[in-house]
């Protein structure tokens, strides 16, 4: 992805690419930590559901 965006960005004049690898970790890892606060109680709540409807 890093290799992508300095791809993409490459025309840009005063571009400072040294710092692109730690961008796309840092927004790949907030996209995770997201997706599984989001994922997690839902799985709960199905779990939840489905316990009531069986007692």
């Amino acid at each position: 992805m890093a290799k992508g965006m300095i791809g993409a960005y490459a025309g840009v004049e005063g571009m400072d690419f040294s710092h692109v690898r730690g961008l796309v970790d840092t927004t790949s890892m907030a996209g995770v930590l997201m997706i599984n606060c989001i994922l997690l109680p839902m799985n709960v709540l199905t779990i939840m559901v489905q316990d009531s409807s069986d007692n």
